[in-house]
């Protein structure tokens, strides 16, 4: 697995040409205007207090990427985005085109561009993380010293990049405070300015605290995400921390390739978590589909992540449109992955989500809640991927059916159940109790597997003695 470490380090290296920025026209209604969601120190909430379950894709915003070409997501791509159940997209915008660097401006049209990405979105029901882009970064550490020397200065109050890069938040905030699609901020995405062993120690308490200040400047509702260093905290896990802020309205958020000792580590980013005095979010999370692997091993690593995730986490976010090591490839197609990540999902929830498991081999998927007549329920059903010969629910004692052609066939409690075709969600309407809920295929077995596998070879990554290793200051 060394070697899997190295050549993980090793892809981002690569560089990519600039593609043209998003110009699409775009309708004047629709979901443009998503209500407010923020962190109440334990959950994603709307203020009316129904719970939002995060589940999403990340998306490196025309940027370095690890190919030639970049994706550049139009409509039809957030329209296939909302169909396998995504809500939240995380854009990672490219740091020498945004101006994030004192000697280079923001590029005519970039942050323009960034508007109608997030417009894109909205319209489509799915939030915006906009974070910071990190792996660019480390191009930095390789190829560009000056950057390097701006990386670290930006840490060290009284220089002018310290300034700077303040000042770029701070710009980067106010142009969205009020843009309720927006969920929030990952403003120091894997940072590698410093050595792990100093970085968290020294540097990234007081960051975090300045830039939440700015941030708090110029609203209070959008959700901070609060990262450790670094990015797979590799090979010591002990040098990783969280620290507490004055600020409920935010979320540890963490990083994780899901590829070996999957519990140690969730344990640690728990503990990490713990530290900061928030639950547990991920970030940025992925299996490698690794081209010397069996398919079936990649998958049941995937599993075993999914079902990591569903229980210690209030959300995450997967490793998505990025060609080589994401779930959909260059050429847009899905990769094999998709088959089993895409399933059932409570993306909201009137009152509080308390258990979910969902059994691969069997399709069933278990869910437990409190409501408390917040809201409407919406669990989503992917029923012509998941379940194409149909489905049967049992809430408590009610009961609905649900045929290949999604449509209802029997029921029982009409009024509390209710399926939308269209929007492939199930709603449970305001009620105060608890519901344990269980959703069964028609038909036996797991769903359907595709064969389709990223596409790439020895060839798309450089030699490792051609890569010229950072000195560290």
């Amino acid at each position: 697995m060394i070697y899997v470490w190295i050549s993980l380090h090793l892809l981002l290296v690569l560089g990519c040409s600039k593609t043209d920025m998003i110009s699409e026209d775009l309708p004047p209604t629709g979901h443009d205007e998503l209500e407010w969601i923020h962190f109440d120190s334990h959950h994603f909430r709307y203020s009316d207090g129904r719970q939002f379950i995060v589940r999403g894709l990340d998306y490196k915003y025309n940027t370095v990427g690890y190919t030639d070409t970049e994706f550049d997501l139009v409509q039809d791509d957030f329209k296939r985005m909302a169909t396998w159940g995504v809500n939240v997209l995380r854009v990672r915008l490219s740091d020498t085109r945004s101006g994030w660097y004192p000697h280079q401006s923001a590029e005519p049209g970039y942050l323009d561009g960034l508007d109608n990405l997030v417009r894109m979105a909205n319209l489509h029901g799915i939030y915006v993380i906009i974070a910071t882009n990190g792996a660019e970064q480390m191009l930095a550490l390789y190829e560009r010293p000056n950057d390097l020397l701006y990386e670290q200065a930006k840490f060290l109050p009284g220089t002018e990049a310290h300034e700077h890069w303040l000042n770029y938040m701070s710009m980067i905030f106010d142009r969205y405070k009020d843009v309720p699609g927006v969920l929030g901020f990952d403003a120091i995405n894997e940072d590698f300015s410093f050595p792990p062993e100093v970085h968290d120690k020294l540097f990234m308490k007081e960051a975090h605290e300045l830039l939440l200040a700015r941030l708090r400047a110029v609203d209070s509702r959008h959700i901070y995400f609060q990262q450790p260093a670094g990015w797979d905290y590799s090979p010591d896990l002990s040098v990783s921390m969280g620290h507490p802020l004055p600020d409920q309205n935010r979320v540890f958020g963490t990083k994780w390739f899901a590829m070996q000792n999957q519990e140690l580590r969730m344990q640690e980013m728990l503990d990490w978590a713990e530290e900061a005095n928030t639950p547990l979010f991920i970030c940025e999370t992925w299996v490698w589909d690794l081209i010397n692997r069996r398919p079936r091993m990649i998958r049941n690593i995937q599993r075993e992540t999914l079902n990591l995730l569903d229980k210690h986490t209030v959300g995450w976010i997967s490793l998505g449109y990025l060609p080589l090591v994401g779930l959909i490839r260059e050429d847009r197609k899905m990769i094999h992955l998709m088959d089993e990540w895409i399933r059932p999902y409570p993306q909201v929830v009137g009152g509080t989500l308390q258990s979910l498991n969902y059994e691969f081999d069997k399709r069933q998927f278990n869910l437990s809640m409190q409501l408390d007549e917040s809201g409407d329920t919406e669990i989503f059903i992917p029923a012509g991927h998941t379940y194409p010969e149909g489905f049967q629910v049992e809430a408590n004692k009610l009961t609905m059916m649900v045929d290949q052609n999604g449509q209802v066939v029997s029921q029982t409690g009409a009024g509390i159940l209710s399926w939308n075709k269209d929007a492939q969600k199930l709603i449970i309407s305001p009620v105060n109790r608890q519901v344990d809920l269980i959703i069964e295929a028609m038909d036996p077995g797991p769903v359907p597997q595709s064969h389709t596998r990223l596409d790439y070879s020895d060839d798309d990554f450089p030699p490792q003695d051609e890569v010229v290793r950072p000195v560290f200051t």
